[in-house]
């Protein structure tokens, strides 16, 4: 009798080590998938925007060097 608890007390506890891992992994995933969409939101729009069309980045390597200094400058804000 007292071998039987032990049992179900040990597969208590791992039923709940494993409920709270599960529940740790889906809010890193949660977070992740955040955190991704708010970073290529922010950076899709500092690569799109255009002021005066004098800081622009242009695609094939010909972005001037103020363009990449101000783009720089928006993405460590």
């Amino acid at each position: 009798m007292l071998l039987n608890a032990r049992g179900d007390m040990v597969m208590r506890q791992c039923v709940v080590i494993t409920f709270l891992v599960a529940v740790c992994v889906l809010i890193q995933f949660v977070c992740v998938v955040t955190i991704s969409y708010l970073s290529i939101c922010a950076y899709y729009t500092v690569f799109k925007m255009r002021i005066f069309n004098y800081y622009v980045v242009v695609g094939n390597h010909h972005t001037d060097e103020n363009s990449l200094i101000f783009c720089g400058m928006l993405v460590f804000l």
